[in-house]
């Protein structure tokens, strides 16, 4: 057995055997009487007494039987005995205390993908251990402080989607995790080079090509972290900004196949670092893809991201040139062209403003 916590100790128990001899002493009786009652010999109710054998069913029905008591009333008492020696031990009380732990992160987050991605084993004290670790907690009441902030900053936001709530706080938690592991190269963030940025960001969408490591480059670059994580069943996130440290991060989902679909959200995520991230603010954006009842910060990110891919680009003339979809494509090709921009942001700029999603289809590039 374990070695029992120091500030308790067996004393404090009431043996069972201890229980017995005190039921004799009231009756009158002594260890004979009862040994010859259920006919056993009188050292094995000795052995009881004193706490050197157990209770046993037969036991517990014959001493209940002799002295008129439940036939399992002895039994009971052993065996709340035997839990209570148990749960002094300091090992045992840990234990027990992760799988309440564990039970409770089930209840909060998708385990299943936890296990997968952080590549847990089965064994449930460590999975909590490392759980804890990964989101930079030391206790179950503190990862139930930080999920709950993040729920109040982001269910609000979702609460017209069908959204798994614990898949969304899973993903929101995972990526700050993976940014607070970040070993990616990130300069100092400088909110000066802004322009800078955004015109950097668009020669690698017009060249379309190894995008995704480039975004992640010029990202770094400027000072932003930027992270792809899978997308989990449920959860309409479009992409994801925060404050960690001396950096920013953006993250985006992987769901995004679409050079236009990729630009205008990462120029988003760009746009709310800009305007409405603070390092003195622990403040996320987390974008829930919402067509109704966008919030002013939201319509303001859009509006960012449309000028930062746009520029100066007369657009709106484009547009009222190009009503018909079916002759719009060669107008699009030699508007993108100069004004060196992407030919698929304008088609998915296109596409938005006149609410016809399969129009110049040919346009619409995937990510190089």
């Amino acid at each position: 057995m374990h070695a029992l916590n120091q500030n308790k100790t067996t004393d404090i128990l009431t043996k069972p055997g201890y229980q017995l001899l005190m039921e004799l002493t009231e009756r009158g009786l002594s260890q004979k009487d009862l040994a010859d009652a259920i006919d056993k010999p009188t050292p094995l109710i000795n052995e009881i007494i004193r706490g050197n054998r157990r209770f046993s069913a037969e036991m517990s029905t014959l001493v209940g039987a002799a002295l008129d008591m439940a036939a399992d009333y002895w039994l009971n008492l052993q065996v709340q005995y035997e839990i209570s020696l148990v749960e002094l031990e300091d090992e045992f009380n840990h234990r027990i205390q992760s799988i309440k732990d564990w039970n409770r992160l089930k209840e909060t987050l998708n385990v299943g993908y936890l296990k997968k991605k952080f590549d847990l084993s089965n064994d449930t004290a460590e999975c909590v251990n490392k759980i804890f670790r990964y989101f930079g907690v030391a206790s179950i009441q503190e990862f139930d402080q930080k999920a709950e902030r993040v729920c109040d900053a982001y269910f609000r936001k979702s609460e017209k989607n069908q959204t798994d709530a614990t898949n969304l706080l899973t993903w929101t938690m995972v990526a700050k995790h993976d940014s607070e592991e970040f070993d990616g190269a990130v300069s100092k963030f400088d909110k000066r080079k802004e322009k800078q940025l955004v015109a950097d960001l668009n020669i690698v969408f017009l060249q379309n090509n190894d995008t995704i490591n480039k975004t992640a480059v010029t990202l770094g670059k400027y000072g932003i972290k930027f992270l792809r994580e899978e997308k989990l069943t449920r959860v309409p996130v479009d992409g994801y900004s925060f404050w960690i440290g001396e950096n920013p991060t953006i993250v985006m989902t992987t769901r995004f196949d679409r050079i236009d679909n990729f630009a205008f959200t990462l120029m988003h995520e760009v746009g709310h670092v800009f305007k409405h991230l603070s390092p003195s603010r622990l403040n996320d954006s987390i974008d829930i893809y919402i067509n109704d009842n966008m919030d002013d910060v939201e319509r303001e990110a859009n509006d960012y991201a449309t000028k930062s891919l746009l520029g100066d680009a007369p657009i709106e003339h484009l547009f009222a040139q190009c009503k018909n979809p079916y002759t719009a494509e060669n107008r699009i090709i030699e508007f993108a062209r100069a004004y060196r921009i992407h030919p698929s942001i304008i088609a998915g700029q296109y596409r938005n403003h006149f609410n016809s999603y399969s129009a110049c289809s040919k346009l619409i590039d995937k990510i190089g």
